[in-house]
């Protein structure tokens, strides 16, 4: 899997039209929230692409998947749990699949059951929902903490950019995993939250904000957990995974956000 620079994707835009006029054809696999990405760096290809989106799913898919697998294990789940399963999933397919397997394998179902079982143990959902926090908090709080860290090389003792950016997307209320955050919502909210001797600059968070894919990318944060569409000013979680964490663990999060700033 490899990690591409906004540079490197609009030099790409330019070669995939190229390859287009010889008959070629390519698959790309990509990580990124808005609509024709690859369009915007290249307008010819907009009537050449066509998009396959793999997030979010509806609920009515994620059901059907919990069908699928019930009938292979001979179980069932009453419709409460798995709904209330699918809404804690926050529309991850693979946050879904992983509590459907901690709530089997914390009623012993580890194979076919010989005669049907019902799962209906609320209980023990919480339990598949905290062990899940768990499992995801290691690599998201490595994440944020390099996307937070200081730049040892600047002199100035100011807060960074990254340090609001990454509270705003923390403390800001957002519905859907797919909503995101208007640019004008997060510039409100940096304004009101400036640390003693900050001044705020208008420039600064638009290039923060344009520049957040390479910014991701020197700090090795892959995947990458956010995305900014410059066209729509939306910025986005892209990491479903990290939004489930969000919820559930909001305040570890804002502990370790804090904790860049000593």
């Amino acid at each position: 899997m490899s990690k591409i620079s906004g540079e490197d994707q609009k030099v790409i835009s330019t070669d995939l039209r190229i390859f287009n006029d010889y008959g070629i054809r390519f698959i790309i696999l990509g990580i990124w929230r808005e609509r024709n990405r690859l369009g915007q760096y290249n307008g010819d290809l907009i009537d050449r692409m066509k998009e396959i989106p793999v997030d979010p799913w509806e609920d009515k898919d994620l059901l059907k998947i919990a069908e699928k697998g019930s009938k292979i294990l001979n179980i069932e789940f009453d419709d409460k749990t798995i709904n209330k399963i699918a809404e804690v999933s926050y529309q991850s397919v693979g946050v879904f699949q992983e509590l459907c397997k901690e709530l089997c394998l914390a009623n012993d179902i580890n194979e076919v059951q010989k005669e049907k079982k019902k799962v209906f143990d609320h209980e023990t959902l919480s339990l598949a929902i905290q062990q899940e926090v768990v499992d995801y908090g290691e690599r998201h709080i490595m994440a944020i903490k390099a996307f937070v860290k200081k730049n040892t090389k600047r002199k100035e003792s100011l807060v960074s950019m990254s340090y609001y950016i990454a509270k705003s997307i923390a403390e800001i209320k957002i519905d859907k995993f797919d909503s995101g955050i208007n640019r004008d919502r997060i510039e409100k909210y940096v304004q009101s939250n400036l640390k003693s001797g900050n001044k705020y600059n208008k420039g600064e968070l638009v290039r923060f904000l344009n520049n957040l894919s390479d910014y991701q990318h020197i700090r090795k944060i892959w995947p990458p957990l956010f995305d900014y569409d410059q066209t729509s000013q939306i910025l986005r979680i892209i990491d479903s995974t990290f939004f489930f964490y969000l919820k559930h663990a909001k305040a570890k999060i804002l502990d370790e956000i804090e904790e860049s700033l000593l």
